[in-house]
């Protein structure tokens, strides 16, 4: 039920229900170990389904035999739904050691399995934001993101950012948990009443409050090429795809140009000169800039990423967070057996040092590639002096799926909280 919240289907109070469910049955478990399973049971039909997208590209683009693809995804699901057994394990044991009695009356049970349900909601945000940060951090479908599209625990984003949304989505669902438990009691109803009012209500008010004021404008073309994955490294396609998007630039009036990530897919250096010219000799008609992904170089290695050209020296990003498995290889000693099958180009970038934000023609903008924009902290480095922001992804490995939408509420997450402007700039997907 959680998944459905997310994208393609997006209903929005399955999250906080299916959170609700899952809380009572822990907060009358026996034991730890039983609570955990239900955490841990409960995350592998979440990712099952809400990451089915991965199973797809593994043993589609990438090309591993469906083997290999079945077990790399069941893996990662089997890891990620560890944070929620982890979750539920330690709101089972505060609970169990501080207050659980084999004496206790009904009215005392009850009252110490709401004290668990709100230590869950505590260890569940926690174990988001670990399941972010941990081993490079892979916080896709925090169940904050399930509220983007008209659900009022959005209007938090910029007070308390999307860990604040996963603790107080994850405290509506204790609240509401809280008033089934049995023997009712009208003091504990109301009192969870008022508080879910409070904090739905207060989201609501929120969403009215502008935060940031916008002090001058910039227009912008967004180029999609719709390059077919399997084509994107191909000779003949590769300059039919420069050439696209060397027209559709051509016709543009807008001051920032973006396109997409890898819209160059080689070095800056290998381009012909003749082609960055074009694109400079656009971007100073309309004092301004375009923005291309491509490739970078130097004695660190190879980068991922975009540079700005005009009627300046050319400035360049270099993505710092790179993607597990696109980009670089975790765990591949271990899992030779199974990554040997795969065709990843550029499987061995380098990541980019410290960032700031570009300075380009009609304001600062902060840049960031792929799904570095569903990491807030890989924005900040660049705030608050950006403008507004920018990025560029890849998504056509994922084509067909829901991955893209989902990366895109993520996307429009980052606007929320830092009360920018955000262009996103798609090779295929949810260019926005």
């Amino acid at each position: 039920m959680a998944a459905l919240s997310f994208a393609p289907a997006e209903y929005e109070f399955f999250a906080p229900i299916a959170l609700a469910i899952l809380f009572a049955i822990v907060a009358r478990t026996r034991t730890c170990f039983a609570a955990a399973m239900a955490g841990f049971l409960f995350g592998l039909a979440f990712f099952g389904i809400g990451l089915q997208w991965i199973f797809g590209a593994l043993g589609g683009y990438i090309g591993l035999p469906l083997w290999g693809a079945a077990i790399l995804s069941a893996l990662l699901c089997a890891a990620l739904s560890l944070y929620f057994a982890f979750a539920c394990a330690i709101a089972r044991k505060i609970g169990f050691f501080c207050f659980f009695n084999e004496s206790d009356s009904a009215e005392e049970i009850a009252q110490n399995r709401a004290f668990v349900l709100m230590t869950l909601a505590a260890t569940w945000a926690m174990a988001e934001w670990l399941r972010g940060t941990l081993f490079g951090g892979f916080p896709w479908l925090a169940i904050g993101y399930s509220q983007m599209l008209n659900s009022p625990l959005r209007g938090f984003l910029p007070i308390v950012g999307i860990a604040g949304v996963n603790l107080i989505l994850a405290l509506s669902a204790a609240l509401a948990a809280t008033i089934f438990l049995r023997p009712l009691s009208i003091g504990r109803i109301a009192a969870a009443l008022f508080a879910l009012s409070a904090m739905w209500g207060g989201g609501a008010l929120a969403m009215r409050t502008e935060w940031t004021t916008a002090t001058s404008e910039v227009s912008v073309s967004l180029l999609q090429g719709n390059v077919r994955q399997e084509l994107k490294w191909r000779k003949g396609e590769v300059e039919r795809a420069m050439n696209s998007y060397l027209q559709m630039a051509n016709e543009s009036d807008a001051q920032w140009i973006i396109l997409p990530e890898t819209a160059i897919p080689m070095r800056l250096s290998d381009a012909p000169p003749e082609y960055i010219n074009s694109l400079r000799q656009i971007a100073a008609q309309q004092n301004g800039a375009v923005l291309t992904g491509m490739f970078a170089e130097d004695a660190g290695g190879l980068y991922n990423a975009a540079a700005a050209l005009g009627d300046f020296p050319a400035m360049q990003y270099r993505k710092r967070h790179l993607t597990p498995y696109g980009e670089y290889m975790p765990f591949a000693n271990i899992l030779r057996p199974i990554l040997l099958a795969a065709d990843i180009p550029y499987n061995s970038l380098a990541a980019g040092g410290e960032a700031t934000a570009m300075q380009l023609p009609g304001g600062a903008a902060a840049i960031s590639i792929c799904y570095e924009d569903i990491f807030p902290a890989e924005w900040r480095a660049q705030l608050p002096e950006a403008k507004a922001l920018i990025n560029i992804t890849n998504d056509g490995w994922f084509d067909g799926s829901a991955m893209p939408l989902q990366h895109l509420r993520m996307s429009q997450a980052r606007a929320a909280e830092f009360g920018r402007w955000l262009a996103r700039a798609t090779n295929t997907g949810a260019t926005a």
